[in-house]
């Protein structure tokens, strides 16, 4: 947490150096554009990075993802994005190979969590790396430390994360363009691909969904709602 802290603040000092930068220098979109054209490899390679290094430290994407949409093609961009996903996953994934089973407790920081996810390994780990890449609220990182830890080959890390992130990176495109746009259409689809990526996978783990719950958010939430299923049945 103390990392994530200092990580925060150099990019936010960072980002505010960037705007004295640009105010300083009368930098504009075009200006932008241009630079990016005459260093095209250089960004890309920046690009790809900084979505690599958000992946890794559960840092959000998604600005990173808007402003690749708005340098590069859509299709340049969203290529971009999901090889520094893999990037990303793929550093943490050889990291949890090596750190074992402490890894797994720095992350889940409680007994309940820690409760929930043993659990769930009792299952096909395979499947439960699926489940986690899938869901778009779920914590994406711990798949690929439970891929690592427990050793699963580097194929079906690969397949997992392959088929759960780039759905998710792809709808998560199509509503960053329908927004800008704006496009109905580019919204509602990239919406409704988010929305069956993570409705899916939950409704054939329904069973597991008390740990699923206490993994992404906290044991506290997990009793929030079922505090607020019980006063839903009550009313009825």
């Amino acid at each position: 947490m103390k990392l994530k802290h200092i990580i925060f603040i150099i990019l936010g000092i960072l980002s505010f150096s960037l705007v004295l930068l640009v105010g300083v220098l009368n930098y504009n979109v075009e200006s932008v554009n241009n630079l990016i054209l005459n260093f095209h490899s250089f960004s890309i390679v920046i690009y790809i990075a900084i979505i690599a290094f958000a992946a890794a430290t559960t840092l959000p994407i998604n600005v990173t993802l808007i402003v690749g949409i708005f340098l590069f093609s859509f299709s340049e961009a969203l290529l971009y994005a999901f090889l520094g996903v893999y990037l990303g996953s793929l550093s943490i994934y050889i990291i949890s190979i090596y750190a074992g089973r402490g890894i797994l407790k720095d992350y889940a920081k409680s007994r309940s969590k820690m409760k929930a996810l043993d659990d769930l390994l009792h299952e096909n780990k395979m499947s439960i790396v699926m489940l986690f890449n899938f869901v778009y609220f779920f914590p994406s990182n711990l798949a690929h430390i439970v891929a690592g830890y427990t050793k699963l080959d580097f194929w079906r890390f690969s397949f997992a994360t392959i088929t759960g992130n780039f759905p998710n990176i792809f709808g998560l495109a199509l509503i960053i363009i329908g927004v800008s746009i704006p496009n109905y259409y580019y919204l509602a689809s990239g919406l409704a691909i988010l929305f069956f990526m993570t409705a899916i996978p939950l409704y054939i783990y329904r069973k597991h969904m008390r740990d699923i719950l206490i993994l992404a958010f906290s044991y506290k939430t997990y009793i929030k709602i079922k505090r607020a299923e019980r006063l839903l049945k009550n009313k009825r």
